[in-house]
């Protein structure tokens, strides 16, 4: 299965785009648009709107992709209709959320184990090396 989050890097939000939601709800992408340019303020309530410009299947005019936060995703979803192929996509993007957010947790434990070592290890040297 195709990655329906991403993280910039650690320290950022995963997020989904439009381009997830619309191929994978079988909606189209006005549809989805419309209901983001509607619904503007009440997806700010639950943080920055963030986008990229992107070329579409390498045709045309670059066109806005949103980057949607997993409150903003799950707001949006509610608002579409609740056929199959929307409802398994809905569980499956709340499964890429929790374990995108679990995998990040993970990569920052090692990485402060991994400072603590280094401190550690510069210590020792410092210590044994004239």
């Amino acid at each position: 299965m195709e990655n329906l989050v991403f993280v910039h890097d650690m320290k950022s939000e995963p997020y989904t785009t439009v381009s997830v939601l619309t191929m994978h709800t079988k909606t189209s992408r006005h549809a989805v648009m419309q209901l983001i340019n509607n619904h503007m303020n009440e997806l700010k309530e639950f943080g920055n709107m963030a986008f990229e410009m992107r070329k579409l299947n390498g045709r045309g005019r670059p066109k806005k992709e949103w980057h949607l936060n997993e409150p903003q995703a799950t707001l949006l979803m509610t608002m579409l209709d609740n056929t199959p192929v929307v409802t398994e996509f809905k569980v499956n993007l709340v499964k890429a959320f929790y374990e995108l957010r679990e995998e990040v947790a993970n990569q920052r434990v090692l990485l402060e184990r991994n400072k603590q070592i280094n401190k550690d290890l510069g210590q020792v040297i410092h210590e044994y090396l004239p």
